[in-house]
């Protein structure tokens, strides 16, 4: 898990829309094929509730943002 000092943009998936400027980079290792899916579909949860959002962002080292991602999952 990587939190840039600023934001690192990215083009949107499949070159559709804006790009996006990333806040926190995640690297999942998922060990069960498929598993990905709900993996993505919990992180995508946390990101959409803004108070969730801010509790992970506001963290300033890497396990306070594992823990507050543990929270919210």
């Amino acid at each position: 898990m990587v939190k840039p000092a600023a934001p690192v943009v990215f083009s949107a998936m499949a070159g559709m829309g804006a790009p996006v400027p990333a806040q926190i980079i995640i690297n999942l290792g998922i060990a069960e094929p498929g598993d990905q899916v709900e993996a993505l579909q919990s992180l995508m949860n946390i990101f959409m509730d803004a108070d969730a959002a801010a509790d992970v962002l506001g963290q300033t080292t890497c396990q306070g943002m594992v823990d507050a991602i543990r929270r919210h999952f």
